[in-house]
């Protein structure tokens, strides 16, 4: 199924939007360094459709060259996912928001921008003049947010539902056994079942990525 990683910068509030994606509501926190040590992976729909999220490590300013090549090693979540947030504190100044975004996409994306990016302005609810205009070269597809208030969410989840790998359908017909119970329950599990018919046989008009679906198709022998 998609995954969407998210990175940025320790106390940006990458942990805070994971929750708001995923529906869950926290209390504020203190700035804390590493509260994150190792990636944390919640589920959440799209549009009906399962999406991994993962909260990846954040990473620090000024890092030794030795320190930033060890924590590369660590974000396979970063260059493994579909869509990439990076998660910027828009309360802080422009100086610092534009010298971290360019930091980010330096360190992280120099090889890998092909993969999309959302670049998320968190914190906007404690940002004095924010604007977004002067680093906007430097973020590509951005998106204002409090996750703490939950302002800006549905505008992300829409912005990540536009850039996640297109969807294939595909006709299934299957048995009516118990097998094919079992076989219908991974497929909600996996991806969208959009239409459903029982008869003698079971129909199902089903929907994910192209990849996941010839694993499912092996995984589950359906033709």
């Amino acid at each position: 199924m998609p995954r969407v990683a998210i990175c940025g910068y320790t106390n940006a509030g990458k942990s805070t939007l994971l929750n708001a994606l995923v529906g869950k509501r926290c209390s504020k926190s203190t700035d804390q360094l590493f509260t994150t040590l190792s990636p944390i992976t919640r589920s959440m729909r799209i549009d009906g459709r399962k999406v991994m999220l993962t909260d990846t490590v954040g990473f620090l300013e000024g890092l030794p060259h030795f320190m930033i090549e060890a924590f590369r090693s660590t974000f396979s979540e970063i260059y493994e996912a579909d869509v990439i947030l990076v998660v910027v504190d828009a309360s802080e100044s422009q100086k610092n928001i534009r010298r971290k975004l360019k930091t980010s996409h330096s360190t992280l994306f120099n090889d890998w921008l092909e993969r999309p990016i959302i670049t998320v302005f968190n914190k906007i609810d404690k940002a004095k003049c924010f604007e977004l205009e002067p680093v906007r070269h430097l973020a590509p597809n951005p998106v204002i947010v409090s996750a703490l208030n939950q302002e800006g969410i549905e505008d992300l989840k829409t912005k990540i539902g536009e850039l996640l790998p297109p969807l294939e359908t595909k006709e299934m017909i299957l048995p009516m056994s118990p097998e094919s119970l079992k076989k219908l329950s991974t497929l909600y599990k996996k991806g969208i079942v959009r239409e459903l018919y029982f008869d003698s046989y079971i129909k199902v008009i089903y929907q994910t990525s192209h990849e996941e679906m010839k694993r499912i198709m092996e995984a589950l022998d359906v033709r």
